[in-house]
């Protein structure tokens, strides 16, 4: 299947969306005031990316469906994949790749290190099959969870209808936001549990995603993708302030509210339209590079918090973000072209 040039340019907005949440610009103690309002700004308007990366998985997953017709292999394909993808990056997370910090303990610093993450896993383990050996890890769990749970309904399912999916699907993404945006709050539910991680939020989108793959989408939806998402925008910042306001849960702690859902759908009708405004060669040529991008960029964000902790710049701050993004997209050209190491990162 030939690649769609619009997914693939908002696939690099998404990115450095995500690699914007990780660095958490104007985040640090140093900056109070107006820089607190930026912070959550760029932080939550960065929510569409994960969202939008499960819908396209989706959608893609519903392509491959309809050509082959036959759910459970494909879907054990991109199951194994994904196992495959989150054993190689625990690993590499596990190791000390940040040898600036790990020297800090002498010479046998990495080695006390790969001890101390493998402590870390040995007394959490239910958390490390979750998210691995480093916390965005979990989207790749995540994602395995709700191809299995779709899979399974359209095996088993007694008609052509996917709405009892959908009903599930939702009531999944409610349980997640009560347990966790809305857990403050009297329809609130306290678990010992992060429901980021699991099927509670990326199933929604995914089947979402599903969904858009039996409709022609045309140039129009753009328009219509631009409507959701800033409605989406309007509702999710409009919950924080009241999250924030009447139960004083800080607003950039929230990764998914009920808004969240109409970002993360309107940056997919764009993405699918392929409209010429977002047909940008040279943008959508590193959109395939995605996976590794996402993979590997939490190296950088480590290895340059050693200055981030020691800068307080504004320029600094938004030049984090860019020169993650640029390391990570360097590395990934390069190592994408070692055969052995492609299934990792593209």
């Amino acid at each position: 299947m030939s690649r769609i040039q619009g997914i693939d340019t908002i696939r690099v907005f998404a990115i450095l969306a995500v690699i914007a949440i990780h660095t958490a610009p104007f985040g640090g103690s140093d900056y109070t005031g107006a820089y607190q309002y930026l912070h959550i700004a760029i932080t939550q308007g960065a929510r569409f990316a994960v969202p939008f990366f499960f819908v396209v998985s989706g959608y893609f997953f519903g392509i491959k469906v309809k050509k082959r017709d036959s759910v459970l292999p494909i879907s054990l394909d991109i199951v194994k994949r994904l196992f495959l993808i989150w054993a190689f990056w625990s690993l590499i997370y596990i190791l000390p790749y940040d040898l600036f910090s790990a020297f800090k303990q002498g010479l046998l610093g990495p080695l006390k290190v790969v001890y101390l993450n493998l402590i870390g896993i040995a007394n959490n383990p239910i958390q490390f099959l979750f998210e691995g050996s480093k916390v965005h890890l979990w989207f790749v769990v995540s994602l395995a969870l709700s191809v299995m749970i779709t899979a399974v309904y359209l095996r088993f399912r007694q008609s052509r209808s996917i709405v009892p999916l959908v009903i599930f699907a939702i009531l999944l993404y409610v349980f997640g936001l009560c347990a966790k945006a809305y857990s403050e709050t009297p329809i609130g539910i306290n678990i010992e549990f992060n429901t980021r991680k699991g099927p509670f939020f990326s199933t929604i989108f995914f089947v979402t995603g599903y969904a858009l793959s039996q409709c022609k989408l045309e140039s129009r939806h753009f328009s219509y993708g631009l409507v959701a998402m800033a409605t989406g925008y309007v509702i999710h910042f409009s919950e924080i302030y009241y999250l924030n306001s009447v139960y004083h849960v800080w607003p950039a702690l929230h990764d998914y509210v009920f808004g969240t859902y109409l970002e993360g759908l309107g940056a997919a009708l764009m993405a699918f339209s392929n409209h010429s405004l977002l047909k940008l060669d040279h943008l959508s040529r590193i959109g395939k590079y995605t996976l590794g991008i996402y993979a590997i960029h939490f190296i950088f964000v480590d290895i340059l918090k050693h200055f981030d902790k020691q800068i307080s710049s504004p320029f600094w701050e938004i030049g984090y973000i860019f020169l993650v993004f640029i390391l990570s997209v360097g590395s990934t050209l390069v190592l994408s072209k070692y055969k052995p190491l492609e299934k990792v990162f593209v």
